[in-house]
């Protein structure tokens, strides 16, 4: 058959005529001139009979123009392939008169690939214009059209995606409230609250009672929360009664009797880092020369001690074994791993909406961070099973839950469906040790900035402490819990910098909701979240939002701030869903900043003069070194 479904067989083949025959050798000559000149391996002599070519010349059949075509076989000649598969049919030029050489022509070739490039470009097309009515649905007809907030926005996540990566998200989301208001769409299916007639902490993420009792609940948004590297949910990315079901067992490693029983533990770590302070600030030969945290004059770097504390409590709560930064006076290398491995979490939002993104992971994340998450987690496995075998009552985080469960840790569901599992107690632990270190250090570093930067109100600290207290030892957890001041500015700290600055990202239920006086709808794949940073700053909740100001915290606050809406600052989240760690976390800010303002003055070094612009929001925030004159202060 030739191309337009003809009989080509040699029975009804006409022989070409003289006309054909000189119109058609004639356009061989060219062909054959212009292959040889572009493509000589594609011309290919058949003169011989030994040829593979010429046997298929002489079973082809001419038709009336002169074409032949090769059969629905695959052959391949001096490297040509001819092949039906590929969606290719060669057509062979046969020319008798004055030539005992044939010449195979890409003409035919070329034709059927600039078909294939035709059809390309009209899937290309129909994708465009898939794109454009999508474009077109987004903005104008999707649930979240009467959201206000940019066009562009609603169009694409790009944007939010680019900020996010480089550091300008808190920036760039604040002047979208300042314009839009309390409420704004940033992307195609998310959305922003940060104020409202109600509490909008209560509507998305509270309990399921009174106004919101026949509102499903705002489950946790996949996107926002990468799976452990196990592959096993802990309390911050399993589902609903899985949630509730681990919550109630690790409770009790939070509890108030249990923050009393490791109370002895966490002074033990204070006061040892009272005690590294006071040694080198007072110049003691052995440190003279300086260190990890600390500089030949006596200056101190605050953050890298603050870490030090921090993980060494939780790795000995959690492992009953502390990774010995303040011991060793130099900080362990999992620290700064943990920290570098925090700024990959983003890379999570980008590659659930854009799976592709995978591909590139080599390119984008580098391969030795991965690595050491990996062998972070090695290490946190092999700590627990060997926390777990241990036999002792030392008042830990692995000792409340072994009470509870009567030492049991199965491997799966079993009969004691409400335990928790091996592998859960495993991705939890490893969970603690990133959320129960890195915030509270962040507060601290903070915190003692502000100090350093406002003297008045380090001086009323100072006199709400010192006039308490005779000795190091009266400092403890329930007494300083009634400190009026020193709670008001840690509330303060935690409003002008919430550890977690970007909110907790939710999914709004089937059911639809109202959300700061606007109906969501369930349809539409919507997500929602209050970002603190912004809600925190926002003169929708607070006067004078910029400045730092603890006395709003005060009972007796100031009538200028008397409607300050301070149930919007949640530092800890809310709900059912909030952090376990919240006590434990208030106890050691309370502790060190206590026992930091009984026992030094304080100064800012230079070297940070500027310091809280330096800051860097990667999820968490990333600080500078903070270097500080610390003064002992003699009885």
């Amino acid at each position: 058959m030739d191309v337009a479904g003809r009989n080509l067989s040699k029975e009804n083949a006409p022989p070409p005529s003289n006309h054909q025959t000189a119109a058609t050798s004639e356009m061989v000559k060219m062909t054959a001139t212009t292959v040889q000149h572009q493509h000589p391996t594609n011309a290919v002599d058949i003169s011989s009979e030994q040829d593979p070519l010429k046997k298929v010349a002489k079973t082809a059949s001419y038709g009336e123009s002169g074409l032949v075509i090769l059969p629905d076989v695959v052959r391949r000649m001096d490297g040509l392939a001819c092949s039906r598969h590929a969606g290719v049919m060669v057509l062979i030029d046969m020319v008798e008169a004055h030539s005992s050489t044939y010449w195979i022509t890409d003409m035919d070739l070329f034709y059927s690939l600039s078909h294939t490039v035709v059809i390309a470009g009209g899937f290309a097309a129909l994708y465009i214009v898939y794109q454009v009515l999508n474009t077109v649905y987004t903005i104008f007809f999707h649930p979240l059209s009467h959201v206000p907030g940019p066009w562009y926005l609603a169009a694409s996540r790009i944007p939010y995606i680019r900020h996010s990566l480089n550091g300008t998200l808190l920036p760039w989301m604040q002047a979208l409230h300042e314009r839009y208001g309390e409420i704004v769409r940033y992307s195609p299916n998310e959305v922003s609250v940060i104020s409202g007639k109600e509490n909008p902490w209560q509507e998305i993420y509270g309990f399921r009672t009174g106004k919101q009792k026949g509102v499903g609940s705002f489950e946790k948004d996949p996107a926002w929360y990468p799976t452990p590297m196990n592959g096993v949910p802990n309390l911050l990315t399993a589902p609903g009664d899985n949630h509730g079901r681990q919550r109630r067992v690790l409770s009790h490693a939070f509890s108030d009797r249990a923050l009393r029983e490791q109370e002895g533990l966490l002074q033990s770590y204070v006061d040892l880092l009272i005690s590294r302070f006071r040694d080198i600030s007072d110049r003691i030969p052995e440190y003279a020369a300086g260190g990890d945290g600390w500089d030949s004059t006596g200056k101190i770097e605050l953050c890298k001690w603050y870490n030090g504390f921090t993980f060494d409590v939780i790795t000995d709560l959690s492992f009953g074994q502390p990774f010995g930064s303040l011991a060793d006076m130099k900080q362990h290398l999992w620290v700064g791993n943990i920290l570098e491995g925090l700024k990959a979490v983003k890379f999570a939002y980008v590659t659930h909406y854009f799976p592709f993104v995978r591909r590139l992971g080599s390119l984008i994340i580098n391969k030795s961070q991965i690595q050491k998450r990996i062998e972070l987690f090695k290490w946190i496995q092999v700590k627990t099973a060997t926390r777990v075998a241990t036999e002792t009552q030392r008042p830990d985080f692995v000792t409340a839950v072994m009470e509870h469960q009567k030492g049991r840790f199965e491997e799966d569901d079993g009969k004691h469906a409400e335990d928790l599992r091996k592998g859960e107690l495993v991705s939890n632990l490893g969970l603690f040790l990133v959320a129960g270190t890195e915030t509270t250090a962040t507060t601290l570093s903070i915190g003692s900035y502000f100090l350093l930067s406002n003297p008045a109100i380090m001086e009323k600290l100072k006199q709400e402490v010192r006039g308490r207290y005779k000795s190091n030892d009266e400092i403890t957890v329930d007494s300083v819990t009634n400190f009026e001041y020193l709670n008001a500015f840690i509330h303060e700290v935690l409003r002008y910098y919430p550890p977690v600055p970007a909110g907790f990202m939710r999914k709004v239920p089937k059911t639809g909701a109202d959300v700061a006086g606007v109906h969501l709808s369930g349809k539409g794949n919507v997500s929602i979240s209050i970002n603190q940073y912004i809600a925190n700053r926002s003169s929708l909740n607070f006067t004078d939002p910029e400045r730092f100001v603890p006395e709003r915290w005060l009972a007796s606050r100031p009538e200028r701030y008397a409607k300050d809406n301070l149930a919007v600052v949640q530092p800890f989240s809310f709900g059912p869903r909030n952090c376990l760690g919240k006590n434990l976390a208030y106890a050691e800010l309370r502790l060190v900043f206590a026992k930091m303002l009984f026992n030094f003055d304080m100064e800012l070094d230079e070297r940070s003069a500027g310091w809280e612009s330096r800051l860097q929001h990667h999820t968490l925030f990333y600080r500078p070194d903070l270097w500080v004159k610390l003064t002992a202060v003699t009885d």
